[in-house]
């Protein structure tokens, strides 16, 4: 019983943290903005480095304006 235990806590952390990256429209948004931009930008941001990206940026954000916010 205590082995599932932790497990599921590790889990719960990692479903949220995807969920919440693709649930946001700026990933929708990203295709449409760029396209009407640039046809080239668009395709490659589809084509997969969106995935990484995003997951990363919208890491780095949430960490900043976290540390920004108590600042001031």
């Amino acid at each position: 019983m205590s082995s599932p235990a932790p497990p599921s806590n590790v889990s719960m952390p990692r479903l949220p943290i995807r969920v919440s990256l693709p649930s946001p429209p700026s990933s929708q948004s990203f295709p449409s903005p760029p396209s009407s931009r640039s046809s080239p930008f668009p395709a490659s941001i589809t084509s997969s480095p969106p995935r990484p990206k995003s997951r990363l940026l919208p890491e780095l954000p949430r960490i900043r304006s976290a540390r920004s916010v108590p600042q001031p």
